[in-house]
């Protein structure tokens, strides 16, 4: 095989293998954007159009692991089983960001894929209005493979016909049906020459199985479920899943009755394996109220008063580390030997450190570590976590053994201004002592005064290290963040803004709050929060991304559609809560912005069920 990935073989192309389609990959935000509002920062990826008369000759570049993972199993099956290309399925960049829990999932899409491998090669688009956009059916004539997408905020039904439309050859037997993807289910047995409607949901992907043979996936009957592990010679795993409150009845099929113990959450239930049905009943209270819905349309307001505290509390809420950064803050800590060791390879790596790309430099004790701002002209804020009480503040921008080579990067403006505040409505302005070029900046601080924010602008844009000090004793900073591209409010002060005020009766697991800006507002020229009462939370993440400080590549910036994310806690249930969108100076106000509460992953309870052999 020949793999060419942008490069000119001139009269010998017509023998190269694969070429990269579009000549795009797909690190998202970097080279593939969202090119509407959604749920997600991968509808971008999702809404890719099949390749020219199907062919697989072709290289996608695989699904990107190192940036904005949510919903990375919606992009791999359609790279595995609606595109599936030469080199499908393919993976690149770090898959070791992924959440242990993930792996799993991304098992299963490959084994899937390798056990079917030899079918998966001859493919059918399907009609656009009767199964959505770029559908396909891929298989023989007795098993088909269909892959379905929805690239709208609604949930979409597609009616699936059991025929030689999809490509299944007319038999007497049964058509078996199975939903493998969001969830996998045991849907039914239908005559050949029928039909069934299948739901899927917004953004979102769904690959359904259809097969007039013998299915030897292992499943359950009576609920969604996924299989954890099906390793052969080992115990059979599946996590069972249904919304809180509720109860099922399940059964194993009669193929799977080899078993010797079955246990859900340690429980032993050999009916199950004897072909009886089982009660499982989920945990949790059962909510009124559907998981993903429309909240509202905001309306236009004038400037509220408080505007610049909407403001802070986004920037606050946000970083701009590098996007590998915060794909892996997304995860959490790992307990796999082989994951941990990766992640350190990476992040530990000189090339990574020097390039000064992760907040946690300022507050690390080093002065050869440094946050550096890739743009000019914007401020740097700490959140200290909490309020805290200081004496001093100090500003450590280089060590003063260290040769100059850039005196611009570590030197202040001449009308830098240095802010606190506690609550992000009043500010108080320090005098930052040495300021201009040199190696540290300190201000003295009242005592008993309670700070939370810190805010600089005209800062150097490369700083080593923030601490600060009472009684001489030196401060802990685990819990301090710290951001440096976002601009300052009284360069760009709120001018067009738009409001939805509403109240939450109950919140389900996972859920987060999704203002879609729909329309053009220009270039980081509309900034969204919510008012709580009289707190302000601020969106801690938005497609496309906001401005980071890039390992590879600069991330996208956008003029129109931005759609800001916002994670709900129980404790907003039934609070007074207000969305506030802030078309800023300079911005366009060509929007119509409305607001979707959603959920990420689907908020199931789980109950594990354990096959056992011996």
């Amino acid at each position: 095989m020949i793999l060419n990935h942008r490069v000119n073989f001139g009269a010998a192309q017509p023998v190269v293998t694969t070429s990269l389609w579009e000549g795009v990959e797909t690190y998202i935000d970097v080279f593939m954007p969202n090119d509407r509002t959604a749920t997600h920062h991968r509808a971008g990826a999702l809404a890719r159009e099949l390749t020219p008369g199907l062919t697989r000759r072709l290289e996608d570049h695989g699904v990107c692991l190192s940036s904005c993972l949510d919903f990375w199993e919606d992009e791999l099956v359609l790279q595995a089983f609606n595109r599936s290309l030469l080199l499908s399925p393919s993976i690149y960049g770090n898959p070791w960001f992924l959440r242990d829990d993930e792996f799993p999932k991304l098992a299963r899409i490959f084994n899937l894929h390798r056990r079917f491998k030899d079918i998966l090669v001859e493919a059918i688009a399907l009609p656009e209005d009767q199964y959505g956009p770029f559908a396909v059916s891929r298989g023989n004539s007795r098993t088909r493979f269909i892959s379905l997408r929805n690239l709208t905020w609604n949930t979409r039904t597609y009616r699936i016909q059991l025929d030689e439309s999809i490509g299944l050859k007319k038999n007497k037997k049964d058509v078996s049906v199975r939903q493998l993807f969001p969830s996998e289910r045991i849907l039914d047995y239908f005559q050949w020459g029928n039909s069934l409607e299948v739901e899927v949901l917004p953004f979102r992907t769904s690959l359904i199985l259809a097969s007039t043979r013998k299915i030897d996936e292992y499943g359950i009957r009576g609920c969604d479920y996924e299989i954890v592990r099906d390793t052969p010679g080992q115990a059979v795993i599946f996590k069972l899943l249904g919304m809180p409150g509720s109860t099922v009845k399940i059964q194993l099929p009669t193929e799977y009755r080899k078993f010797t113990t079955a246990r859900i959450d340690g429980v032993q239930m050999n009916g199950l394996i004897r072909g009886k049905e089982i009660k499982v009943n989920f945990p949790g209270k059962a909510n009124e109220e559907s998981w993903h819905r429309k909240i509202g349309v905001l309306q236009p307001c004038k400037v509220p008063a408080d505007a610049e505290a909407l403001f802070e509390a986004t920037c606050f809420a946000a970083d701009n580390n590098a996007l590998e950064v915060r794909a892996v803050q997304r995860s959490g800590p790992s307990r796999i030997p082989q994951v941990i060791a990766s992640r350190d390879a990476f992040f530990n790596k000189k090339m990574f450190i020097n390039r000064g790309i992760w907040d946690k430099n300022l507050f690390d004790a080093n002065l050869n570590t440094f946050f550096i701002a890739r743009l000019d002209k914007r401020a740097v804020r700490v959140d200290f976590g909490e309020t805290i009480f200081m004496d001093k503040l100090v500003i450590r921008m280089r060590d003063r053994e260290e040769h100059d080579l850039n005196p611009a990067l570590h030197t202040f403006d001449e009308d830098t201004e240095t802010q606190v505040s506690a609550d992000l409505k009043t500010w108080t302005t320090l005098e930052l002592g040495c300021r201009g070029k040199g190696t540290i900046a300190l201000a003295t601080v009242p005592s008993d005064f309670p700070i939370r924010y810190l805010r600089i602008h005209g800062a150097p844009q490369r700083i080593a290290e923030i601490e600060a000090y009472l009684k001489k004793k030196k401060l802990e900073r685990s819990k301090w963040r710290a951001s440096n591209l976002f601009h300052s409010y009284k360069d760009r002060p709120a001018v067009s803004p738009w409001s939805l005020p509403f109240r939450l009766k109950e919140i389900h697991k996972n859920s987060y709050l999704a203002v879609a800006i729909n329309g053009h507002h220009g270039n980081e020229g509309a900034y969204a929060a919510l008012r709580l009462d009289d707190r302000y939370i601020g969106a801690s993440d938005r497609s496309v991304s906001f401005p980071s400080n890039t390992w590879e590549y600069f991330n996208v910036e956008a003029e129109k559609d931005y759609t800001y994310y916002f994670p709900l806690e129980p404790e907003m249930t039934g609070k007074n809560l207000e969305i506030v969108v802030l078309i800023l100076q300079d911005g366009l106000n060509e929007i119509k912005p409305e607001a979707w509460i959603t959920a990420y992953p689907i908020p199931y309870e789980s109950r594990e069920l354990i096959l056992y052999t011996k």
